[in-house]
């Protein structure tokens, strides 16, 4: 669908994704005004953006938000309820992705009328099209990718996101190849540092 695409798992189905993350079923829906009342930044921390690539961390603490307050049902799959309560715990989820979507990411995928499946569906799509091309060129970046100007910490930390990434996409990179992806690309100032650091 787009270039911006994150992960494609055509394995995964509306029907698995809390299994897939290891989420436990919630018992209980949380009550209706108190779910309208709730501020949902308190419990999804990451806003999801295509530009940051943050797709996996982003659908992993909103369906443990969503988990945990009873509301599997709302994106996995299951009928939709006749009930007002349904329909306003409904229009809250949606309200949820406006709080934590960036405008120029729900611009891409909100489709007119808008309900929480259709957006959790839409969302998904964006991110997991095109998987296998964009882990191609983040393995490229993450490879090719030099500390130059950056301070340690900078360039570290950078490593290490491009590594959960490409996590994401299904190209896990083990810790022993970060940490000598790494050392390749420090610049030449602490070139020095590097066989104190391989010495076992």
């Amino acid at each position: 669908m787009s270039s911006l695409g994150y992960t494609s798992a055509s394995s995964d189905s509306d029907d698995d994704v809390f299994e897939q993350f290891g989420i436990p079923v919630a018992t209980q829906t949380l009550p209706t005004p108190q779910l309208q009342a709730l501020r949902i930044r308190d419990h999804i921390l990451v806003t999801l953006d295509c530009e940051k690539e943050n797709y996996g961390i982003w659908s992993r603490q909103f369906l443990t938000a969503l988990s945990k307050f009873g509301l599997r049902d709302h994106i996995d799959g299951s009928p939709a309820q006749g009930t007002s309560d349904w329909a306003l715990n409904d229009f809250a989820i949606v309200s949820w992705y406006d709080a934590t979507v960036t405008a120029s990411t729900l611009a891409i995928v909100e489709p007119r009328n808008a309900t929480a499946i259709s957006l959790w569906r839409a969302i998904r799509s964006v991110f997991r099209d095109n998987r296998d091309t964009r882990a191609i060129y983040l393995c490229d970046e993450f490879h090719g990718f030099n500390q130059g100007d950056l301070s340690v910490v900078e360039y570290t930390s950078k490593m290490k996101e491009m590594a959960d990434m490409l996590g994401d996409l299904a190209s896990r990179v083990r810790d022993r190849d970060l940490v000598h992806n790494v050392l390749r690309g420090l610049n030449e100032q602490v070139q020095h540092a590097v066989p104190h650091v391989t010495r076992v």
